[in-house]
């Protein structure tokens, strides 16, 4: 029971605000006990919701490899989807997203329709819907342009077919920011509209909150800039600081749009401590590469601008983030031409993402 209300507590308040704080240590209280390692399950998943959303990297790690090992124990195939979804979601929060990618299509793969089906209502979201809309953003990254596209939109039309609002708000959530990721704000537009009209009818202010940001950053106005600064410490007030590096860096983007170059790096610079103070690497490659185009649109040293384009390489590298890694040295490849390091590097990506050369025009905001 501990857990359902647990979940309702997270959907009202947020999932990792005060007031569901309590009931979390509850659930730690229950499985210190001598809980049925059946019921462990749910307790662990709703533990591990609160730490990832809370942004506390270890214990999502060490929990879903205890929710592992408990589907190992009883070899259930329910078990494994949802230590798989969460070990996915742990892998693309490190940055390790070729990690990511074998985890999250794994737990896919084993999800039954019908067996596990009662998981949207025992976890507070589908599994299947959660793996497949997280693979979206992971094989964006990496490079797979048409399986990113495919993976949102599944995600959300099995999350419409099962009319379960939750996993339809994350699936729409995650939809908008692949169309960020892209710079359609058009469909960035489109995408929040409908998850704000779902939060407004149903009470959901975290989704509201992630959603109005990227809302503000779709927009392209400064002026919506005070408020999505006031969205983001609104979340950060109830707990949730996950992906707080991410979110941050969409007004850089709008200051830059507006050659606001010296605020954009200061935001992107605090992002970048954030990244330390949070140890989330999930986007830290992509904060080095807005740096280096910010600092050569303010006009600074080609040094400079190129340390940080080779820092967002080796970084993107590290986790298998190929198209973040392209565009790196590219843009260092055209302050360097006679590299043979990165041009063979160039080489080798395109060989191995086809998608990523030729490529197309970037969005305004990378200008």
């Amino acid at each position: 029971m501990n857990s359902y209300v647990t979940q309702a507590m997270m959907n009202k308040h947020g999932w990792a605000h005060a007031q569901v704080v309590d009931r979390i240590a509850l659930s730690q209280e229950l499985l210190n006990d001598t809980v049925a390692r059946e019921k462990q399950v749910q307790h662990l998943w709703t533990m591990i919701t609160f730490h990832h959303v809370a942004s506390n990297r270890d214990e999502v790690r060490r929990l879903s490899h205890r929710l592992l090992d408990h589907a190992r124990h009883q070899q259930d195939q329910g078990v494994f989807v949802a230590a798989q979804t969460y070990l996915g979601l742990a892998h693309y929060s490190d940055g390790r997203f070729a990690m990511a990618e074998r985890a999250l299509t794994d737990a896919v793969e084993r999800y039954d329709p019908e067996a596990h089906a009662h998981h949207a209502a025992d976890f507070g979201f589908d599994t299947r819907v959660w793996a497949t809309t997280g693979r979206s953003l992971v094989r964006w990254f990496a490079g797979h342009d048409e399986a990113a596209g495919t993976d949102a939109a599944t995600a959300v039309q099995w999350a419409r077919e099962m009319s379960h609002i939750p996993s339809l708000s994350m699936a729409l959530l995650y939809q908008s920011l692949g169309h960020q990721a892209r710079g359609d704000k058009a469909a960035a537009l489109a995408s929040t509209t409908e998850l704000l009209d779902i939060t407004a009818r149903y009470g959901l202010p975290a989704f509201q909150g992630y959603a109005d940001i990227i809302r503000c950053w779709a927009t392209g106005d400064p002026e919506d800039i005070a408020q999505a600064d006031g969205t983001v410490q609104a979340l950060w007030n109830m707990g949730c600081r996950y992906c707080q590096t991410y979110y941050r860096a969409f007004a850089a983007e709008t200051l830059a749009g507006r050659q606001r170059w010296t605020e954009a790096i200061a935001r992107i610079d605090e992002c970048l401590r954030l990244v330390e103070e949070l140890n989330e690497r999930l986007y830290s490659a992509e904060l080095h590469l807005k740096k280096a185009r910010y600092l050569l649109g303010a006009g600074g040293e080609r040094a400079a601008a190129m340390q940080c384009f080779s820092r967002a390489a080796e970084v993107a590298r590290e986790g298998g983030k190929h198209r973040t890694e392209f565009d790196a040295l590219t843009a260092l490849q055209a302050l360097a031409p006679d590299s043979r390091d990165v041009s063979e590097r160039l080489k080798d990506l395109a060989a191995m993402r086809p998608e990523l050369s030729p490529r197309k025009a970037m969005p305004a905001h990378f200008s």
